[in-house]
């Protein structure tokens, strides 16, 4: 609300899903999951990300571990294991990232919402990012990079560093490797990184706020409306059939007698 607020605008802060989402997964898989010695790799969802980043993340992996942490890759959605069986030695492939983030010591995660689901599970890391022709392209754009304190949601969220943000030219097998021999073996700056992730989940609040505090939900009566008029079209409301068809206005209305207000200015 500050951030808008000096622009003219005013909003509430109603929650955040993946903090509801985590929160949820944590109560029910955390007491199932014991640490292990693991380093997390999480590379990216995108096959161009995986090629820029994995292997600098797995060669400064490789350095960190001697031989006492085992390296795990965190597969993405719609991406097959043949496509990451090429920058594998010896390292493990898993497609469960939420449990192998619980589980390690330490991640290193190409920077986007994943950096946010890291810290809110609890695991220390090193968020990395590659631009294409790093070095002369961050001169290009010298003033704008350098004019955002800070790149990550992590960081964003509490505007202060809590984790290193190695973007463009910084993003190096040597600074990841120094990163991570830092969070491994450097109790007290690993420590100071967890206590820092209690202010993300004091800022972001409490989970389901939105639908707990600003709306009653009532779902069965949803439901309910959804039963009567599924075959049938309430008179009260206008028939789109005609301009494309009439689904959203029936879910609409079903969300609405549920407890969710129209938005009758169309902003929202």
């Amino acid at each position: 609300p500050a951030f808008y607020a000096k622009y003219g605008y005013k909003c509430t802060y109603v929650g955040n899903p993946t903090a509801d989402y985590i929160s949820e997964w944590k109560s029910i898989q955390l007491p199932h999951i014991q640490t292990d010695q693991l380093i997390a790799l999480l590379p990216g969802s995108r096959k161009s990300e995986i090629q820029h980043c994995l292997p600098k993340m797995i060669a400064a992996a490789r350095e960190a571990a001697r031989e006492k942490y085992k390296i795990v890759v965190a597969a993405a959605p719609g991406i097959d294991d043949d496509f990451y069986l090429p920058y594998l030695q010896g390292e493990t492939l898993t497609r469960d990232t939420y449990k192998l983030v619980a589980q390690a010591q330490v991640a290193v995660v190409n920077s986007g919402t994943a950096t946010l689901e890291t810290a809110l599970i609890g695991c220390p890391q090193a968020a990395v990012y590659y631009i294409a022709c790093s070095k002369w392209l961050e001169w290009l754009v010298r003033p704008i990079l350098f004019s955002i304190r800070h790149f990550t949601l992590v960081n964003i969220i509490p505007n202060k560093e809590i984790i290193q943000e190695l973007i463009a030219s910084r993003f190096t097998q040597e600074n990841v490797s120094q990163e991570l021999y830092r969070i491994l073996y450097d109790l007290d700056y690993r420590q100071n990184m967890l206590c820092n992730y209690n202010q993300l989940w004091q800022i972001l609040g409490c989970p389901y706020v939105y639908y707990n505090m600003v709306i009653k939900y009532d779902r069965e009566k949803a439901v309910e409306y959804a039963k009567k008029w599924a075959y049938d079209r309430n008179p009260n409301y206008y028939n789109f059939n005609e301009l494309g068809g009439d689904c959203t206005n029936f879910i609409s209305q079903c969300l609405h007698v549920g407890g969710i207000p129209f938005d009758v200015n169309g902003r929202d």
